[in-house]
Parts: C-alpha cells; structure tokens; sequence
C-alpha cells in the first residue's frame, strides 16, 4: 500500500496538515486554565486585597496576566481566528 508522500508527493511525511493543526486542543486547553487563573487572581485580590509589602508584586503579576489575557483574546476573537477558519476551509478542499 502507497504511503501519504507516495500519494501526495508535495506533502511532507511527519508535517501536520492544516486539518490536524485544527484538531490539536492544547491551545485552547492553555487558553482555558490561563483565563480561570486569571479570574481566580482577580477576584482574590478584589475580595481580599493585597498585603502592603506585596503591592508592587502582585501588581506586576497582574499586569503580566491581562496582557497575556489580551492575547488570548486576540487570538481567538481578533484575526488569527479569521485565518485559522481560513486554514481549515482550504484543508477541506
């Protein structure tokens, strides 16, 4: 029986195609524990506030995880969202 690269000589044996790249969940997993500690630190800090010597600290962590929250969005709400269904159209065809 005839290999993928014996069927497909332009496609490359171990590469993921578009149509497996739309499968893999990681990302959205990452995306997923990234947003409930997100919100988990947020309402922690509203509710019980932050000791003094820790301000500074915390306020960076913060900062660092809605700049990361925003790429987040971006990705799944922004453009790449527009080109990953672009990508999985043209792995249909």
């Amino acid at each position: 029986m005839p290999n993928e690269a014996q069927i497909h000589p332009s496609v490359e044996v171990g590469v993921d195609s578009p149509k497996t790249a739309a499968l893999d969940q990681t990302p959205k997993t990452l995306a997923y524990i990234y947003t409930a500690g997100f919100f988990f630190l947020s309402t922690y800090v509203i509710m019980y506030g932050v000791a003094p010597e820790s301000k500074d600290l915390v306020n960076t962590l913060v900062g660092i995880l809605s700049a990361g929250q925003v790429g987040i969005m971006s990705y799944y709400f922004g453009s790449s969202s527009g080109s990953a269904r672009k990508t999985e159209m043209m792995g249909r065809e």
